[in-house]
């Protein structure tokens, strides 16, 4: 069985670091990017089991990346799950609600990331 396959997006090399370390060490295979458009080239190269992004980033925020996946492949868009240190904020906080997708705020450690994790993987672990 092959293992799952996350995109993690972040332009902070810092947090896409961590985020893309945590998950390898839970034997989870990792591509990264440094921004929306970055994933957009990856996402219609190869199938993601997941993707998780960070909310505001340059060239291609978050949302944006979210609604294009959406739109160019409403039939194979993968799950999303978003980290932001602006959690309250407003528009975010409506954007989650109404793409219905989870988020953590950042910072969080490792544990808390990978329980948010597992159960949105389609493949059983």
């Amino acid at each position: 069985m092959s293992r799952p396959l996350i995109l993690v997006v972040d332009d902070d090399t810092d947090v896409r670091d961590f985020v893309a370390d945590v998950l390898r060490l839970e034997d989870y295979a990792v591509d990264t990017a440094t921004n929306g458009r970055e994933a957009l080239t990856l996402l219609e190269q190869q199938s993601y089991d997941l993707v998780v992004s960070n909310m505001r980033m340059p060239e291609l925020d978050g949302p944006s990346l979210y609604y294009e996946v959406k739109q160019r492949r409403p039939e194979a868009t993968p799950p999303f799950l978003f980290l932001t240190g602006d959690y309250e904020k407003p528009d975010y906080v409506r954007f989650f609600q109404e793409a219905r997708v989870p988020a953590l705020a950042k910072p969080c450690s490792p544990a808390t990331l990978i329980q948010a994790v597992k159960p949105m993987l389609r493949v059983d672990r």
